[in-house]
């Protein structure tokens, strides 16, 4: 159960980076950041690669600080960078989310992805 609950925070994540508000550069920055974090976690569960996991999700954990730092974005600026980024973002997590379901039914990978709620938190 703990490895649906790490599905679903990255979900969330994703799609409130765009709402995180200020100059949108930095914004951007976490967005950017957050989509190759995901396309290298979706990349090392595929290969079973333990160690490209974790280090993604430390890319992910270091992404999501950064978009907690950043002051508000106007609704203005929040439409633009969802118009800009949420294909990209959206084909990032549905990357993910395949492959995380598919790992989960390797016992291995199943462990490897309940530990990251402990390097998420």
């Amino acid at each position: 159960m703990k490895k649906f609950a790490i599905l679903g925070l990255a979900v969330v994540f994703a799609f409130s980076l765009a709402g995180c508000g200020g100059g949108t550069s930095a914004h951007e920055a976490a967005i950017k950041d957050t989509i190759a974090a995901m396309n290298s976690m979706a990349d090392a569960l595929d290969k079973k690669d333990a160690a490209g996991v974790k280090a993604a999700a430390e890319k992910l954990k270091a992404a999501k600080k950064q978009a907690d730092g950043l002051p508000k974005l106007t609704e203005a600026q929040d439409n633009e960078l969802k118009k800009k980024y949420e294909p990209e973002l959206k084909a990032a997590m549905e990357k993910f989310q395949k492959t995380a379901m598919k790992a989960v039914a390797d016992p291995e990978m199943a462990k490897m992805l309940a530990d990251l709620g402990d390097i998420m938190k």
